[in-house]
């Protein structure tokens, strides 16, 4: 009975003030919206690879280093370091090892070059845990000749997934017999392969039992209670003992951390999750901040019947809970609401950041989440306006002395304050992001990435490779042609253990980034000469050659370095050129030391330069000339300026993220402003009349009405100023490559919040202003 009466009563007074409830809703239910999306967005991040089998106890070991005080890792290791610290490590349970390979696979009828199949241990599918739809884990790599394929390619190769039993040949004859079909990967693994053989089957006894040949991904999984810090040591230990190179150490990172962290110098996608979270926070706080403003209006406006409560036997506790209890109301139907949101958007959510989430509504964790949410704004939201309204005294009540004088409108000028200062935070910090994407994109990288495209390198091309090339040239619409192991804006491949005339025997063992090129690598990439020439057919002798860049040159102390000898293991040779400094890493890193030479063994891909002005007529060539060489294979050009902007996919999803989020925070500051200012008209409509009544014109009460929010907002953008910054400042430490801090984006975002002030009161300074004086005061 005194449920169904609270209810009824709490129902009555939203009604009686549907106006400023509904505003009151929407604005918590988008807050509510934009957290769930956020939690479930954090929760899939966290989520990478936890699928696995003991996640925490699964460590991918990493090659660590110093240059020059700055920490490097590489993940690529040596074959034999898996099973040689295994016998010499007991606390590591199992191990295994992969490494990607490229080539062209057939069915016979049609040809797909696969450029990321996954060569592994026999023992992958035993370690990592994938969905198999046929198949045996613990067989599927166990012959030689095994290969395990995803669904999807099943249907790409046989149009069924009934595939098991069925051959694929590579490009150089060797004949795999399909063993396992497995689920598609899910999107929330790093380890996106589709098509998996074994170690053995690919490369030859030569490399695996070679130290030097750095390629392999190594897994340990260690015992439960070893502590990685001692593993890491005794690795290190093991690589020393193998290895000259006494300067390296070892050290794993969890799989269960993998995605988000990192042991270098750079932040990682932490950052990210710290960043999403903390603008999820403010935009629920936003929301309760609208929440409080409103309600503690109109709760003050109830104070008669406070009062009559009060005379009437209630207690302040029992005030406290009822009007705790209408928030609660309120927070279920903003709750209710922001779920319907959640699920109208989601595929547009979805799209944005790249992912596949789904709501939850059965998993128990979501429920008790919704439970604790809902609780927590009711109690953020509603408690202050219920102590308040709860703290009147009857007495006061009857003679017009309802406590709504300076201390509880200080307040809410505190929190609506708060409310601009945290939206035009958020509108400085993404903006701040576009700048340093598009910087990031546009900068000039040091190299000529316009009109440069990449193709895979393959066996049938190899073989033919100065006719395929004296093809491409023929058409005026080709410039250069060339062969290389990485295109210039993502080096990946280290070199350690090099020697160069004037090194002393007691320097550290330095790791160059390098790139085995042909050539004419360094004309068709756009690279820049700042000393001495490029390589040249005309000598024979550049075969053995390298190329420097000016980071090299420093590090190695040459002022002079043309003709000094330089070597990399037992290939020694003299410096023919430098050239300028150029990004061959993302620009979260400096520029790397870095060389280059002519190295035919790990050619893998085809850089061609076209003419601009005629990309059509060129690719339509190369097209042409790729099928008459590579015969039914598909024809996959990619564009270096297109790959550099996908490069900074992660960046550019966040830069989305946030500027929905700040849209959003945008909003509802509008939507508790929009309230704020209606009750406040509504409010002073008397005050208001009479000063039309003494003479003042429309656009007076307009401005004196407009002008109490103005200060406010411009009290909120000076504190806002410095604390942007200082944010701003910090996130662009993640760069070693700047846009820089713009003032004019500061002004901009300060000029935006306030004419977002002024529309948004103006509305209804404009209705109060056209009120007819004789008409309200002849009421009241």
């Amino acid at each position: 009975m005194m449920l169904r009466h609270f209810l009824k009563t709490a129902f009555r007074n939203i009604y009686r003030n549907r106006i400023y409830s509904a505003v009151n809703i929407a604005g918590l239910a988008v807050g509510i919206a934009a957290t769930l999306f956020i939690t479930l967005w954090v929760i899939d991040e966290y989520g990478f690879d936890r699928f696995h089998d003991h996640p925490e106890r699964t460590y991918l070991f990493f090659k660590k280093y110093y240059k020059e005080g700055q920490i490097e890792v590489n993940r690529s290791t040596p074959y034999l370091l898996g099973e040689t610290a295994a016998d010499k490590i007991p606390e590591i349970e199992s191990w295994v090892r992969s490494t990607f390979y490229f080539t062209v696979l057939t069915n016979g009828k049609d040809y797909y070059d696969e450029s990321a199949i996954c060569v592994a241990d026999s023992n992958f599918f035993r370690f990592f845990n994938y969905k198999f739809i046929k198949g045996n884990p613990a067989s599927a790599l166990s012959k030689p000749e095994s290969m395990v394929i995803t669904k999807s390619q099943a249907l790409k190769y046989f149009g069924t997934v009934e595939a098991q039993g069925e051959q694929l040949t590579m490009e150089n004859g060797d004949v795999y017999t399909i063993t396992a079909i497995i689920e598609d990967m899910p999107l929330n693994t790093d380890i996106q392969d589709n098509i998996f053989v074994r170690i053995t089957s690919v490369y030859n006894e030569n490399i695996l039992t070679d130290w030097t040949d750095h390629f392999f991904k190594t897994y340990f999984r260690i015992v439960e209670g070893a502590d990685i810090r001692d593993i890491n040591e005794k690795v290190t230990a093991v690589m020393h003992e193998n290895m000259e190179e006494s300067s390296v150490e070892m050290a794993g990172l969890s799989l269960k951390d993998l995605h988000l962290r990192r042991l270098d110098n750079q932040r990682g996608r932490i950052q990210y999750v710290y960043l999403i979270s903390g603008i999820g926070l403010l935009l629920i706080i936003i929301a309760c901040i609208n929440y409080i403003n409103i309600y503690t209006s109109i709760s003050l406006g109830r104070s008669h019947e406070i009062g009559l409560r009060k005379v009437s036997g209630a207690k302040k506790g029992q005030i406290i809970k009822h009007f705790l209890g209408e928030s609660l109301v309120q927070s279920v139907f903003a709750m209710i609401l922001a779920i319907s949101l959640v699920d109208i958007f989601r595929n547009t959510f979805n799209n944005l950041t790249g992912k596949d989430l789904l709501i939850p509504y059965t998993s128990l964790w979501f429920v008790l989440f919704l439970l604790f949410l809902l609780f927590f704004i009711t109690f953020l939201a509603g408690f202050y306006p219920a102590f308040l309204v709860s703290s009147i005294r009857p007495a006061d009540v009857f003679r017009d002395k309802v406590p709504a004088g300076s201390s509880i409108s200080m307040v809410r000028k505190v929190l609506m304050g708060l409310q601009f200062t945290i939206s035009a935070v958020l509108i400085i910090f993404t903006l701040m992001i576009n700048r340093q994407i598009d910087y990031m994109v546009t900068r000039d990288l040091g190299f000529d990435k316009d009109n440069l495209i990449s193709l895979s390198y393959t066996d049938a091309i190899s073989r033919s490779y100065d006719a395929f090339r004296d093809d491409l040239l023929a058409s005026p619409g080709i410039k250069n042609v060339s062969r290389t192991s990485n295109i210039p804006s993502d080096v990946n491949s280290l070199d350690r253990g090099l020697e160069w005339e004037g090194r002393e025997a007691t320097d550290e063992l330095s790791a160059f980034g390098f790139i085995a090129a042909d050539f004419d690598f360094c004309q068709t990439a756009g690279l820049r000469l700042k000393e001495g020439r490029f390589f040249s057919r005309d000598y024979q002798s550049d075969s053995s050659a390298y190329i420097i860049n000016q980071r090299a040159a420093e590090y190695m102390g040459m002022d002079e370095p043309l003709g000094k000898m330089f070597a990399t293991g037992s290939d020694p040779g003299p410096v023919i050129g430098v050239v300028e400094n150029f990004n061959s890493l993302p620009m979260t890193y400096d520029y790397e030391p870095l060389f280059i030479t002519i190295e035919p063994l790990y050619h893998r891909l085809l850089l061609i330069r076209i003419s601009g002005g005629s990309t059509e007529e060129a690719l339509g060539h190369i097209n042409n000339v790729w099928d008459k060489y590579v015969s039914g294979v598909d024809f996959n050009p990619q564009f270096i300026d297109d790959q550099v902007e996908r490069s900074y996919n992660n960046v550019v999803r966040i830069r989305s993220l946030s500027s929905a989020f700040t849209v959003l925070a945008i909003i509802i500051t509008c939507i508790g402003l929009f309230g704020m200012a209606s009750y406040t008209v509504r409010e002073r409509s008397k005050e208001i009349k009479i000063r039309k009544v003494m003479g003042a014109s429309n656009n007076e009460v307009m401005v004196h009405f407009t002008q109490r929010f103005i200060k406010l907002v411009l009290i909120s953008l000076i504190i806002s100023w410095p604390v942007s910054y200082l944010i701003v400042k910090n996130w662009m430490q993640s760069y070693m490559f700047r846009a820089g801090i713009s003032i004019w984006i500061f002004i901009g975002s300060s000029l935006l919040i306030i004419t977002i002030a002024v529309l948004s009161v103006s509305m209804q300074a404009i209705r109060a202003a056209g009120t007819s004086p004789a008409e309200g005061l002849g009421t009241q």
